[in-house]
């Protein structure tokens, strides 16, 4: 099973162009998981071990998790867009292992992790 998500992850790091984090093994466990949507898109589905830190709030947010600045962050939010520009802000704020996994179902696949609301 592990091999099967890291096969995924690196699926995933090719078709979003993600070669920075290529380089790293990708743990999913121990990554902070993060929805980038708004709260009314979040209350129709999310991942179970996602916060919800909109777009629009992340950079506030995110400084006041207890996290350094190699924690794996991984963004989603309904198609990925927004979760690639939220990826420019924290990498912009120092964040060096930052990977955008597209869309809610797309990150849902990738992680192997189901939607609840």
């Amino acid at each position: 099973m592990k091999r099967r998500t890291l096969l995924l992850g690196w699926l995933l790091l090719s078709i979003v162009g993600c070669s920075d984090v290529a380089a790293k093994e990708l743990d999913y466990q121990k990554a902070l998981i993060v929805d980038v949507r708004t709260l009314e898109e979040w209350n129709t589905g999310h991942l179970r071990d996602a916060k919800l830190m909109p777009l629009d709030q992340l950079a506030e947010q995110i400084s006041r998790q207890p996290i350094n600045k190699d924690q794996q962050i991984l963004l989603y939010c309904r198609s990925g867009n927004r979760a690639g520009r939220a990826q420019k802000i924290l990498e912009q704020m120092g964040y060096t292992q930052v990977l955008n996994l597209g869309g809610l179902g797309q990150a849902a696949e990738t992680l192997q992790q189901e939607i609840i609301q």
